[in-house]
């Protein structure tokens, strides 16, 4: 308990801080468009934040605690597969302090997107699979609840298909392949073929459009990373002294026979990640539910003999746990923050295109109610008649999504929000006419050249923002020359 309320403590502190992340407005966005998919992810962290948001405003506060509430129950979840496993009290926290005192799981677990739902999905899935091993008769009622969360975890992001492949990997692979004379395992199978059904129509309709946003996001957008570098990222995104724990569970797994499955689980996903070569650090987050609690009971076991031992190592992991949080959250003011990152000189290494800059992975919180009153004040200039069919045009979603989320009062009904990125571009033009657009964001040349007349009137200028939005120029451009459907086509950026 202690644990948790120490990390609820933390992401208190946190919680309505600098401001919402760019994913996080895009999902904010994405509830205006409900359905079974969109370009880049399932629909069930939509879903999960259209009914929050209709019961309880759409403030940052009402996201981020969805997504702690995540963060928690990932904590739990580990403390309960060690007690699976077999693990006694020590263990069992020594399991939720591994992921509670984890930098990535503590940034997954604040900022609202279908990663900390996924991270708990996965934790929720071995602990049924482990629970599933250990009932007499292999109970169906536990079958049918795992195929719900796998159904859930498909809906929620497409990496579950890892969650899946380890699963199976796991049950081939050891004793447990007997459980493919179970009716249980057809049972749960169905059960999740059946909730994942829509979205695979949706992505049928739609021509399979994320696979074309994967491959273009893989190529395009995501850098290499060498396997020893993703290696060494993952030592000081899981918290060095995490280390201890998750690898040493990885080598006593693959020694025992009876946890054998949960390193066949975790180092199937490690290396199809490693192979890929193009990888974020939070990609391999959910496996290590597969790893980290058993290393908890073999750390835990050994430091039984040594009591002070075992309370130095667990107080050492606490509080560099805590030291961590406040570098990786949205805890200390953004100045301090730019300043320790310049004094310490080093940076992680970069896992997609781009400029950088001194509070990176922060500088997505600043900037965009600036920004949609920046498109607002160009908007007004027009005159009325042409502003009432105007709409506003952002080049990335996180410009669209920003306007559609701080549009100001002062300015009156929000226009049209049009967007060339991802889901944006898939809501369509939604009946523009063609002759005027606010645009946000530099833009290609061949689509300025779409218009008769393109007039850059003003630029942004925000401090502690990402370089592609803190100088971002606003346009206004008139009379398309090419129909909008062709221009619309032209437009279209997927990754």
């Amino acid at each position: 308990m202690a644990i948790l309320l120490t990390t609820l403590g933390v992401h208190l502190l946190a919680i309505n801080q600098y401001g919402f992340f760019r994913d996080e407005l895009y999902y904010l966005a994405n509830t205006a468009h409900l359905g079974w998919g969109h370009v880049d992810h399932p629909p069930l962290c939509v879903w999960i934040l259209a009914a929050a948001t209709q019961l309880f405003g759409d403030g940052l506060p009402v996201m981020r605690s969805l997504a702690i509430g995540t963060g928690l129950g990932a904590i739990v979840m580990s403390a309960l597969i060690a007690r699976e496993l077999g693990g006694a009290a020590w263990a069992q926290g020594l399991a939720a302090l591994g992921v509670a005192a984890s930098p990535v799981n503590r940034v997954v677990g604040h900022l609202y997107s279908m990663n900390g739902w996924d991270v708990l999905l996965w934790a929720v899935a071995v602990w049924l699979w482990l629970r599933i091993g250990r009932t007499e008769g292999r109970a169906l009622g536990l079958w049918s609840i795992l195929g719900v969360v796998l159904g859930l975890a498909l809906l929620n992001k497409l990496s579950a298909l890892w969650l899946i492949m380890a699963l199976v990997l796991a049950t081939v692979a050891t004793p447990r392949r007997s459980d493919f004379k179970a009716p249980g395992l057809y049972l749960a199978t169905a059960i999740s073929a059946f909730l994942f059904a829509p979205h695979v129509m949706w992505q049928v309709q739609n021509d399979f459009v994320t696979l074309e946003f994967i491959r273009n996001a893989t190529t395009e957008k995501l850098l290499p990373v060498p396997p020893h570098q993703f290696v060494i990222v993952q030592a000081v995104v899981t918290n060095p002294l995490a280390v201890i724990l998750w690898m040493t569970g990885l080598i006593m797994a693959w020694r025992r026979p009876e946890w054998r499955g949960m390193a066949i689980g975790f180092t199937a996903v490690a290396l199809l990640l490693m192979v890929s070569m193009r990888s974020r650090e939070n990609y391999l987050t959910p496996a290590y539910a597969f790893v980290l609690p058993v290393g908890a009971l073999v750390v835990s076991d050994w430091l039984a003999s040594r009591p002070a031992l075992r309370t130095a190592y667990t107080a050492a992991l606490g509080l560099t746990g805590l030291m961590m949080a406040s570098l990786a959250l949205p805890v200390l003011p953004v100045q301090t923050l730019a300043s320790i990152s310049r004094a310490a000189g080093f940076s992680p290494p970069a896992s997609e295109a781009g400029k950088r800059n001194d509070i990176q992975g922060m500088a997505d919180m600043f900037g965009w109610p600036e920004m949609a009153a920046a498109a607002a004040e160009v908007w007004q200039t027009l005159p009325e008649e042409e502003r009432t069919r105007t709409p506003i045009l952002g080049t990335n979603y996180g410009q669209s999504s920003a306007v559609w989320r701080f549009w100001p009062a002062s300015a009156g009904p929000r226009p049209l929000i049009l967007g060339r990125h991802n889901d944006w571009w898939r809501i369509g033009p939604q009946g523009w006419d063609g002759g005027t657009v606010v645009v946000i964001g530099e833009t290609r040349e061949d689509l300025r050249a779409m218009f008769t007349d393109w007039r850059e009137v003003r630029r942004m200028n925000t401090e502690w923002t990402v370089e592609e939005e803190s100088t971002a120029p606003i346009a206004i451009a008139r009379g398309l020359k090419v129909p909008v459907e062709e221009f619309w086509a032209a437009a279209r950026l997927i990754r």
